[in-house]
């Protein structure tokens, strides 16, 4: 029985591990999405970022330092994940 538990709490922790991957990826774009439909700028794609980590990155940098632990490791992976040309841009 101990093996068939070990296989089952294996099993239940990737399952857990993989939905808090999407969530945090849904965050992600949720925070995008926002800093997207806030934008004044009245151009069409004039300011547009190329990436949209980078509308991520700017959505939490916005917050002025008042990051949870969660937006802090979002913002690490935005940043990691944003093409380096762009991050340059920034």
């Amino acid at each position: 029985m101990t093996d068939l538990n070990n296989k089952v709490a294996g099993g239940a922790k990737r399952i857990k591990d993989a939905v808090q991957a999407f969530n945090d990826a849904d965050q992600g774009v949720r925070l995008a999405l926002e800093a997207v439909v806030v934008d004044s700028n009245k151009d069409t794609n004039a300011g547009a970022y190329g990436d949209i980590e980078a509308y991520e990155i700017a959505a939490l940098l916005g917050k002025d330092g008042n990051l949870t632990e969660s937006e802090r490791k979002q913002l690490d992976a935005a940043w990691r994940d944003i093409d380096p040309k762009q991050r340059a841009a920034m």
